[in-house]
């Protein structure tokens, strides 16, 4: 009896310390750290495009300030608990934006759809978004409701 009740005041004791370690991070939490940092890529409208995230909000967020051939743009990146769904808000000084709710999300893509407007403030179709990463690549294939589709391999700059 001795030493069940201390194995059970130890389990207690360290239990919380051993299950922090053994538990894995959610699919949007190995999204959000994976996507600090800088990221480029080269647009077919936008040109060159140079963003970089850092982490806010305790990690529940990044935020992305860049540049591209139109301007510079500002994007926010969280994770919405009680939708369940990674959100991709952003604003552009081009007067365009938009936003992309990913409601599929698991370690290695996200699936979502975007609703905005291009420069201006010019509506633009509802896209559906689908973005897979692999290590520092991600790719990004948009298809519009009209069919158009758009693909998009964005690297991250990796400091030597």
């Amino acid at each position: 009896m001795f030493r069940t009740c201390l194995f059970l005041i130890a389990a207690c004791a360290f239990g919380g310390v051993f299950s922090q370690n053994v538990l894995a991070d959610e699919p949007h939490e190995v999204w959000l750290k994976a996507i600090e940092g800088t990221w480029t890529w080269n647009d077919d409208d936008r040109g060159r495009v140079t963003v970089t995230f850092k982490p806010h909000a305790e990690g529940e967020c990044v935020v992305g300030v860049g540049k591209d051939g139109n301007g510079s743009f500002v994007t926010i990146i969280g994770w919405e608990a009680w939708s369940k769904s990674l959100t991709d808000t952003g604003f552009h000084s081009s007067g365009g934006g938009g936003r992309i709710v990913y409601d599929e999300v698991t370690e290695t893509t996200l699936k979502g759809v975007r609703t905005g407007a291009g420069p201006g403030g010019e509506p633009q179709p509802e896209s559906n978004f689908h973005v897979v990463r692999d290590g520092n690549l991600v790719t990004v294939t948009a298809t519009d409701a009209n069919g158009k589709m758009t693909k998009n391999v964005l690297t991250k700059v990796v400091k030597k």
